[in-house]
């Protein structure tokens, strides 16, 4: 068996050396595999966001981009790059790609179903005259960034909302903090949007932990178009530690019951016979004022059996006639 010489061996390892360089050279500074899978997960899902924005919004473009960065830990600069060296690598992007879109399939998937449930529930509310309405989680957790800072319920009430309804939102609210202080706090809202486009509603700014509600009654003079409202998580920190949970979450409806108390047969009785009094009493004083005229000119008539009335004049004539 023939040596090779000296000098291929001394290239082949020049060439092992480069191979490897080049390798670790490439991968200096490229995301892992892993990690760009998340990364473009929920980059796809900002984007999809931000293309739905109105034109007058778009300008929130930056922010949600800026914190799916920011949740990664990476700059937009080694995504840029990672992006070029991950394109040279079609079969590694490949498998990435399927990757994610297999989870935005199962994604998709669940929001249609809760879009079914939402549709199910504003259609077929359950009726009654004390019905819990909220078909969402009971449990929600907000943070400070653009893409989670905000809790949103719409609903197309059905025939079973009825006139002068009484709606209650209540929750829990727990604001988590390593150092409670008053830079966070939250608003909550309650709209009701009638047919012509007025709005009633009630808000109410909570900054600190416990219980609170919202409620709300229908005016009966308008036609209901729908029912929304929101809770909007404010942290006026960059700590990611400060947090707000919702918890035990419940929208209520009340049916109003208006009674008119209805008049017993004793009751009735008195009305009747007070208003039977007072008819007599009135009768009696006309039939008074009538013959008032009568009685005082029957005083001048002369009647059988009585004597008559003669002046002086007529007494001291009759006595010298006598």
């Amino acid at each position: 068996m023939k040596r090779l010489p000296g000098k291929y061996i001394i290239l082949l390892f020049l060439i092992l050396f480069c191979l490897t360089a080049c390798k670790k050279g490439a991968l200096r500074g490229v995301i892992p595999k892993g990690k760009m899978e998340n990364l473009l997960y929920d980059y796809y899902l900002a984007k999809t966001m931000v293309d739905d924005l109105k034109y007058d919004e778009r300008y929130k473009q930056v922010f949600y981009m800026n914190y799916v960065f920011d949740k990664h830990k990476v700059t937009q600069a080694q995504f840029d790059s990672s992006l070029v060296w991950y394109a040279r690598n079609a079969k590694l992007f490949a498998e990435i790609h399927q990757n994610v879109s297999e989870r935005m399939k199962v994604q998709r998937d669940g929001v249609n179903h809760l879009i079914a449930m939402r549709d199910k529930s504003s259609r077929d509310s359950q009726p009654g005259d004390t019905v819990n309405v909220w078909s969402d989680k009971k449990f929600h957790i907000l943070t400070g960034s653009p893409l989670t800072n905000k809790l949103q319920f719409t609903i197309s009430p059905d025939t079973n909302y009825k006139e002068r309804d009484m709606l209650v939102w209540n929750m829990d609210m727990n604001f988590i903090s390593p150092h409670p202080d008053s830079v966070q706090y939250a608003v909550m809202s309650i709209q009701v949007k009638y047919a012509n486009d007025t709005l009633l509603y009630d808000t109410r700014v909570a900054y600190h932990s416990g219980e609170y509600n919202l409620r709300i009654q229908y005016d009966s003079l308008y036609t209901i178009s729908e029912v929304r409202g929101f809770v909007y998580y404010v942290n006026m920190t960059d700590d990611p530690g400060r947090k707000l949970f919702l918890d035990n979450i419940t929208l209520t409806r009340y049916h109003v019951i208006d009674t008119i108390p209805e008049l017993t047969a004793d009751t009735l009785e008195v009305d009747s016979l007070v208003t039977d009094s007072l008819a007599v009493k009135e009768v009696v004083e006309v039939n008074e004022i009538v013959s008032a005229p009568d009685t005082i000119e029957s005083d001048s008539v002369e009647t059988p059996g009585t004597p008559a009335r003669v002046s002086p004049q007529e007494m001291r004539r009759r006595t010298r006639k006598e």
